[in-house]
């Protein structure tokens, strides 16, 4: 026997699952607008990150790199900007590397640009703000330098890490 309170109950239950799919349907939107909001920044900075330990090690080898091998130092760089995926939202386009320096210089240095591509809403947001190009691509650039100490100049030996080995091996 079915009473009344029993079919008044059963259409409160309905239409509390009703209610539910409404909330996922507006849920599942917000989280993927929320995600890609947390990964565009997450890629840029693992791209910066990646090009800040690159050219630190490109200012090292420069400061032991005989003059004239500046290629070398630029394809030790790329080899290791090798580990940014070639994905557009990572790295689109080709590296600018830029090196000056070698072992008898005071200073070395070296920068490193590239573009990346903006996912949709913040590429479409950095477009009107004018961070962006008409590409929807944005620039992003790190630069580093090494300075040797003065007395390092002055010293007979110079600046010449090799005359420094054999310094080093006329001792052992």
């Amino acid at each position: 026997m079915l009473r009344c309170s029993d079919l008044r109950l059963r259409c409160l239950a309905g239409g509390a699952f009703g209610q539910a799919t409404v909330e996922a349907a507006l849920l599942i939107p917000v989280l993927c607008i929320a995600a890609l909001l947390v990964l565009q920044p997450s890629f840029i900075l693992f791209g910066r990150l990646a090009m800040q330990a690159s050219a630190a090690d490109g200012c090292r080898v420069l400061e032991t790199l005989e003059p004239g091998h500046e290629a070398w130092a630029k394809d030790f760089i790329a080899y290791r900007l090798s580990g940014v995926p070639d994905v557009p939202a990572f790295h689109a386009g080709p590296w600018d590397i830029a090196v000056e320096g070698d072992e008898t210089s005071s200073v070395v240095h070296v920068s490193i640009a590239h573009r990346v591509k903006l996912l949709p809403l913040l590429g479409f947001a950095a477009g009107a703000a004018g961070f962006a190009d008409a590409d929807g691509c944005c620039e992003v650039s790190v630069e580093d330098s090494l300075t040797k100490d003065e007395w390092l100049a002055e010293v007979e030996s110079g600046l010449a890490p090799s005359v420094w080995v054999a310094r080093w091996e006329e001792k052992v």
